[in-house]
């Protein structure tokens, strides 16, 4: 697909929450907004994202063409969870799924303490 994971996981973000602010995305992502106005600016180049602007809040939007290619990303991610879940088994793979959320969950809740 080219892009980086990050790239990656702001379409996958913005394709589950249209019209996401960029103070959420930021969040979402855990990045400075600097660093998310880059992002943004190098996806809105690509076509795959856009800008709307309301009152003082930025909103991201997909594209068509974003569109289509989260549908691509959302296919890869089944593909992969099918591949380790036939090698690993349905409840291991549930257990690992589980384990990362619950850790991420603790490291963002470290971040604000």
């Amino acid at each position: 697909m080219d892009l980086s994971p990050t790239y990656v996981y702001l379409l996958v973000i913005v394709n589950q929450y249209p019209g996401i602010t960029q103070k959420a995305l930021c969040e979402k992502l855990s990045i400075a907004q600097s660093t998310n106005t880059r992002f943004i600016d190098k996806l809105e180049k690509q076509n795959l994202v856009y800008r709307r602007s309301e009152w003082k809040e930025s909103h991201i939007h997909l594209t068509e063409k974003g569109i289509q290619l989260s549908a691509q990303i959302d296919a890869c991610f089944d593909e992969l969870q099918e591949q380790y879940t036939s090698i690993l088994g349905e409840d291991r793979s549930h257990e690992i799924a589980q384990a990362l959320y619950e850790s991420n969950e603790l490291l963002k809740r470290g971040d604000q303490t």
